[in-house]
């Protein structure tokens, strides 16, 4: 027997919990107890399902075993899961972006600790992003076209 204290944001965690209500084949049973004051209750509904419960008049004590409220419980932890999938996602793009970032520094490191002239590769990148910023000039600042050669005096 398996006794549930309160639904977890993952679905995968509640069924492991009922797959160790029984195993391999063995009876088993699980039972989740869960307040409107829970965490997933009081994000998703658990207000509108209290004061249901209220205007109903129905006791704290008394269990409420609807499909509606399970329903809603598994909705809520669909809508968990997926804002934790959005999130490890962009995660996993920002540390991408980081590596290739890296990869370019311990590069051009290893070529300076190699002893290699790395002078044009500067010069190159910086002609880039000067052409690249001048071209794109800054929405804010009108005059940037003009000011930017003053402030950073570089050779066409």
């Amino acid at each position: 027997m398996v006794i549930g204290s309160e639904r977890h944001e993952s679905r995968r965690i509640d069924n492991q919990l009922r797959g160790r209500g029984g195993r391999q084949g063995d009876p088993g049973e699980t039972q989740f107890y869960v307040s409107t004051e829970d965490d997933l209750m009081r994000i998703f509904q658990g207000e509108r399902i209290a004061s249901l419960m209220d205007r109903l008049g129905v006791d704290d004590d008394t269990p409420i075993r609807t499909r509606a409220v399970s329903k809603t419980l598994e909705a809520a932890q669909k809508r968990v899961e997926g804002y934790n999938f959005d999130t490890r996602k962009n995660v996993v793009q920002y540390d991408n972006v980081i590596n290739r970032h890296r990869r370019v520094v311990y590069v051009m490191r290893r070529r300076i600790l190699e002893g290699d002239n790395i002078k044009p590769e500067i010069e190159r990148l910086l002609r880039a992003k000067v052409h690249e910023l001048t071209t794109l000039p800054s929405k804010n600042n009108p005059k940037f076209v003009e000011d930017f050669p003053v402030i950073f005096p570089v050779d066409k």
